[in-house]
């Protein structure tokens, strides 16, 4: 499918983009410094220098019988739209290459999964960047009661710069899980900004497999706005050579009886640096909520960096609310009976991450596991030792 960038660009979404270019003036730069030493950005100081290139992505979606699909502008029903690019999502990390993206041409896509539907098979999106720069919105509205899976998975990319945005609603009682792996080429610089808004009963999951790209920033985010409503976000990841991950997650619970469970587990290898950052917020109403998040990182080299930032902001007393963080290195010991028993290092390395992984992977669906077990795999090749 190709990009939908053309002269039809609808009204609304003109108006939009020129809103965006003036708020972008007066925006400040995105941030990479953290308190007095914590600093995760790109190696190089050009590594945004292709943003003045326009890319393309090539997108493919297939969807079960009974859910909408729309990648035409022209096509767009501008009540929906609306509603996504409305004033309520104003959440978020405003910075310069925020409002680039809602400033410059998109490849839009709208997802519908009508009332009552349960899809029997995911929804899978394939996106393959090029060269440039390229904007990707993805708009997801999940009907009251209905329960589906996304599958996205993300590749190409030499030197790109691929921003994308996720809105997605989860209306009343429905069920959404999102799964996303990106393994984009090593010279690509992704910015990722996906935001969740749920209403009474509602249940979300995502989980994000980052393995690819020179800089990754992650901002994945959930407004628990309906009573019962629960959230959780997940986010795996390898890092290994000199790649840069900043990795943000964040529950605000509105209404009361919410839930949210937010985990960041990850590898580095060689100088890779990761930051994780998190917060839960409970509003004044929330009482009766519930919220944890917790960090975790293994180091397999002396020179990679991991470094976890958790934030709790409480209003209501009445509630449950913590978290927590871990940071380590494989057990040599472990390492040692494994090889005893006929493995290679190489080998044995690779079994204990994947066991690592093992008990988030889980959780989740065969062909979810296999598929993040095979491009960990991958990514992993001949960097252990």
């Amino acid at each position: 499918m190709a990009k939908n960038k053309n002269s039809l660009e609808p009204a609304w979404l003109s108006q939009h983009r020129a809103q965006a270019a003036l708020s972008m003036a007066s925006a400040p730069d995105m941030p990479h410094k953290y308190g007095l030493s914590i600093v995760v950005k790109p190696a190089t100081l050009d590594a945004f220098a292709h943003l003045q290139k326009e890319g393309s992505v090539s997108l493919k979606v297939d969807a079960p019988p009974g859910v909408s699909v729309i990648t035409a502008l022209e096509e767009l029903p501008q009540r929906s739209m609306e509603s996504f690019f409305g004033a309520e999502w104003s959440g978020g990390e405003h910075h310069k290459l925020h409002y680039l993206h809602w400033a410059s041409p998109q490849n839009i896509v709208l997802v519908s999964i009508p009332k009552g539907l349960e899809c029997t098979k995911p929804i899978t999106i394939n996106a393959s960047a090029f060269a440039g720069s390229t904007f990707l919105t993805l708009c997801i509205l999940a009907g009251p009661s209905s329960k589906a899976k996304i599958l996205f998975h993300k590749t190409g990319g030499s030197d790109a710069y691929i921003s994308e945005q996720m809105r997605i609603v989860v209306q009343k009682h429905a069920t959404l899980e999102v799964v996303g792996m990106q393994n984009l080429d090593p010279t690509a610089l992704h910015l990722q900004e996906r935001i969740f808004r749920q209403e009474e009963g509602s249940s979300a999951a995502t989980v994000d497999a980052c393995f690819g790209c020179h800089y990754a920033r992650y901002h994945i985010s959930g407004t628990l706005e309906g009573k019962d409503a629960t959230l959780k976000n997940t986010i795996l990841f390898l890092a290994k050579g000199k790649q840069r991950f900043d990795l943000s997650t964040e529950a605000t619970h509105i209404a009361p009886h919410t839930t949210s469970n937010m985990l960041t587990k990850g590898v580095l290898l060689d100088e890779a640096k990761a930051l994780s950052r998190g917060l839960i917020r409970i509003e004044p109403h929330a009482a009766g909520s519930n919220g944890y998040e917790k960090q975790d990182a293994l180091l397999l080299s002396r020179a990679a960096e991991a470094d976890a930032i958790p934030n709790l902001e409480i209003h209501n007393h009445d509630v449950k609310c913590s978290h927590g963080s871990t940071i380590g290195r494989l057990d040599e010991a472990k390492l040692f009976y494994l090889m005893s028993r006929g493995l290679t290092r190489k080998q044995a390395q690779l079994n204990m991450i994947r066991g690592y992984f093992t008990p988030v992977l889980e959780q989740f669906a065969p062909e979810v596991k296999e598929k993040i077990h095979k491009e960990l795999t991958l990514s992993l090749g001949g960097d252990l030792c």
